[in-house]
């Protein structure tokens, strides 16, 4: 008998430790990268309802997206932008966000470190890295406005 590992996605300290503990009981691990590429091929195919959820999950942040517009104004910072956005794919039919919203303005473009207290001020550029969840399916976009 066999176990297969991914060899991607696992240390040598936790495989050798497996191996010895398997190897005691005549089970041979692999860890050869074969079980790796099988998981490519199988993500690589989407069935029509992954694409259908994909798809409503691409839905919700685009909409959520040009819902937030209406809070891109002077005197709201950052962080307020990042909560209505969240609060936005809730309300759309999301479950959520799959990574922290990322919204950055003005002089700070050039670097994506913490972002949240800075005001929007007339006229600048607002970066948004958005993202949201339909069931199993996670869609992100980014738009510079």
């Amino acid at each position: 008998m066999n176990v297969f590992f991914e060899a991607s996605d696992i240390t040598v300290e936790k495989y050798n430790r497996f191996k010895k503990t398997f190897s005691e009981n005549n089970i041979e691990c692999v860890c050869d990268g074969s079980l790796d590429h099988k998981i490519e091929e199988i993500r690589c195919i989407k069935d029509e309802s992954e694409i259908k959820k994909i798809a409503k999950a691409q839905e919700i942040t685009e909409k959520s997206y040009l819902e937030v517009l209406n809070y891109l104004k002077p005197g709201v910072s950052e962080r307020r932008v990042a909560l209505e956005l969240e609060h936005l794919i809730k309300l759309n039919g999301g479950e959520g966000v799959s990574f922290d919203l990322i919204t950055i303005t003005g002089k700070r473009l050039h670097c994506l470190t913490e972002f949240r207290q800075m005001i929007l001020s007339v006229r600048e550029i607002s970066l948004l890295l958005i993202s949201a969840q339909f069931l199993t399916a996670i869609t992100a976009i980014l738009r510079v406005r």
